[in-house]
């Protein structure tokens, strides 16, 4: 009993106090791994009947995917009701006065009341794993995958610990069960609202700033229990696909960080303070004004937005006025809710300054970062280099370029001027046609900036063709000749509107091949791997067996030759099927239903859409309404339906029909400038002129 820093006396006293919810929780979860591997072995034999020659296939792993989300109720519930009962001698006198008067050290009853919670919580996730071996051994159709199931179990210990430093801070720094839990609460979440708070007010006060990636990883990665959550809630069955190790070292630290505090706190607490809201009047005052401060940093965020956004109105006014007075509602209410006396209320008015001062530095802080980052223009000339950090929206790139393949200094002339051209426009809030997103780094005076730039087909070539360059990426060996080796390699064609026609194997491949010289024969091949998903044709998909290989190349505006080849198959499949016959031939016939979908995209550049359109059309008799077709018909009936891919004002119409087969058509029409308009108001359900 008499240990300096561990007390075998208050760890065995502490683990048989604990014993029912420890119970509860081991026979809930071996309940849960025994039926859980039952009904899936029931469950897997089932298809044997289906598939008796492949029934091996069907083996079903017992891994993390029926384990994550359950066991994340271990730290979340069961940690915090072990650690509140452990430690609710705190919270009344009579025990309070009891536990202070044993001849055990201080250090000696911390470590071994949580010692004893630890315990429980590894019993609790390591017995339903032993038992789900047991069981899983005679049954046909489960295998118990043992590493998986070891990670789960680690991420879940990891997370247990943290959450244990969590409430021994929490609970430590507070003498009710209320405050107990608020205090806690503050501990697990503050941080990371902190942080949320900053990334969403760095981004909503700097236009296209980029927040460090690092950043975010610590911000949802922190630790394996934030980390499971976020992934449960994201991602569900396939987080346990990411559940990695690197968490566990940083949840583990900053759990133990937490227990050192609370054990300071431990220490230091006297046995008065059993039943009052906190330690110590400072304590309170902290968390008072810790709570009101982060509403009232969200009203400055809106009054910040107010003054710095041409946009804004009255409505963020109203936000503004509406957390100011949620933030003086908490902090009162906190004070009224803990202490029971409105006096104690009224008399933390007095301390209202330093929250007033808190929430006027905050916003200075804020203006000044607002102020400075929207007035911030490129000087290409002044530039030392950009860094990319990262390209989105782009078909197949990541097999040419991994995350580390980025060069980490681009220093062409020609290249910042683009990268300075192409920022200011958008941050001088112009109209400039976006066809996609880049992420740089620029070195300017000896600051780096990270901002989100957006740019054309033409200028993302430019840019990614010197990253080719300095990278040394060789295209005509990610693009091989497959005729020597087509049992190694699959070609298929997917189309981003509705099939106009049953391409063949061999069409496929004649396809990839001509693709494949108009790439290896342009100067800027990488104008040709870019494109945006509303101006591509169809996606080739090349798969590589051996290697793995796999690359996304679109067919699109940027691939003229290719995309004429693709229309030439295209008429030789559909003779004469453009949308004025097939709508002639439909609406001739006295049909009592025609359903009719298609789409309509590559509206030009002012008007870069997908237009998906469902319409069913009846006989007049049945009070049918073909107006919207009718429209589009008399626009698109004057034009060819095979024209131009790099003409202007270039859209494609790919319709299907259902009155008895399944007619498709398909055509690339060069309209007039009127006539776009009048195809945009149709689609936008306005006026034809």
């Amino acid at each position: 009993m008499k240990g300096r820093f561990f007390s075998n006396g208050i760890f065995a006293g502490q683990f048989r106090q604990l014993r029912i919810i420890g119970i509860i929780g081991c026979v809930l979860y071996v309940l849960f791994g025994v039926f859980c591997s039952i009904g899936i072995n029931i469950s897997q034999l089932r298809m044997e009947e289906y598939s008796p020659d492949s029934f091996s296939l069907y083996v079903e792993n017992v891994n993390g995917v029926f384990l994550c989300t359950v066991q994340l109720l271990i730290p979340l519930i069961f940690v915090p009701l072990l650690m509140l009962t452990a430690f609710h001698f705190l919270t009344k006198r009579n025990s309070s006065d009891f536990y202070h008067a044993l001849p055990v050290k201080r250090e000696a009853m911390y470590t071994g009341t949580l010692a004893a919670v630890f315990v429980w919580a590894f019993i609790i996730t390591v017995l339903p794993l032993l038992v789900m071996w047991a069981v899983c051994l005679p049954l046909k159709a489960v295998n118990f995958a043992f590493t998986e199931l070891l990670k789960a179990a680690l991420n879940t210990l990891t997370g247990c610990l943290f959450m244990i430093g969590v409430m021994a801070l929490g609970i430590n720094i507070s003498g009710t069960l209320f405050t107990n839990i608020i205090s806690s609460g503050i501990v697990l979440l503050l941080p990371r609202f902190v942080m949320v708070m900053f990334w969403v007010i760095s981004g909503a006060m700097i236009t296209d700033s980029v927040i460090d990636y690092h950043f975010v990883r610590l911000m949802l990665y922190g630790n394996p229990l934030t980390k499971t959550i976020y992934s449960a809630v994201m991602y569900g069955e396939e987080a346990v696909d990411r559940f990695v190790l690197s968490g566990i070292a940083a949840g583990a630290v900053e759990g133990l960080a937490y227990i050192i505090a609370g054990g300071v706190f431990f220490k230091l607490r006297k046995s008065e303070s059993a039943s009052m809201s906190s330690v110590s009047r400072a304590v309170q005052s902290v968390i008072r004004h810790l709570l009101a401060l982060v509403l009232s940093t969200i009203a400055s965020v809106f009054v910040v937005e107010y003054i710095c956004c041409k946009d804004s109105d009255e409505f963020v006014i109203f936000m503004a006025v509406l957390f100011y007075v949620l933030s003086l509602v908490v902090y009162f209410l906190y004070e009224l809710i803990t202490t029971r006396r409105w006096k104690s209320a009224a008399k933390s008015a007095r301390q209202l300054p330093f929250l007033g001062g808190a929430t006027a530095v905050i916003f200075a802080v804020m203006c000044f970062i607002s102020i400075n980052g929207n007035e911030y223009r490129m000087n290409a000339e002044n530039a030392e280099y950009i860094k990319i950090i990262g390209v989105s929206r782009l078909w197949g790139e990541e097999n040419f370029l991994d995350d580390g393949d980025f060069p980490a200094e681009i220093r062409s002339g020609d290249i910042k001027k683009l990268i300075a051209k192409a920022y200011n426009s958008s941050a001088d809030g112009e109209v400039y046609h976006s066809a996609g997103t880049v992420a740089v780094a620029i070195r300017e005076n000896g600051v780096t900036r990270k901002r989100y730039v957006r740019l054309n087909e033409a200028d993302m070539g430019s840019v990614l063709g010197e990253i080719y360059d300095i990278v040394g990426v060789d295209i005509s060996q990610k693009l091989p000749d497959i005729k020597n080796s087509a049992e190694n390699y699959r070609v298929g064609l997917y189309w981003n509107i509705i099939d106009p026609c049953d391409l063949t194997a061999e069409e496929v491949e004649r396809v990839y091949y001509v693709l494949r010289s108009e790439i290896l024969e342009s100067e800027n091949y990488a104008v040709f791997l870019y494109g945006m998903r509303e101006k591509t044709l169809c996606v080739l998909e090349l798969r590589g067996y051996e290697d793995m290989f796999g690359i996304e190349l679109p067919i699109g505006v940027t691939t003229p030759k290719t995309f004429k080849f693709v229309q030439e198959l295209i008429r030789e499949h559909n003779t004469a099927r453009g949308f004025a016959e097939i709508y002639e031939t439909v609406f001739n016939r006295n049909f009592d239903t025609v359903d009719v979908n298609g789409c309509i995209s590559f509206v030009s550049d002012e008007y870069n859409d997908v237009i998906y359109y469902g319409v069913s059309t009846y006989s007049e008799e049945n009070g049918g309404d073909e107006t919207e077709l009718s429209k589009i018909y008399e626009i698109l009936k004057k034009y060819d339906p095979y024209g131009d891919p790099e003409g202007e004002n270039v859209i494609i119409e790919s319709s299907s029909w259902y009155y008895g087969e399944n007619a498709r058509a398909f055509g690339v029409y060069n309209l007039s400038g009127s006539d776009m308009n009048k195809l945009w108001n149709i689609i936008e359900g306005g006026e034809e002129d």
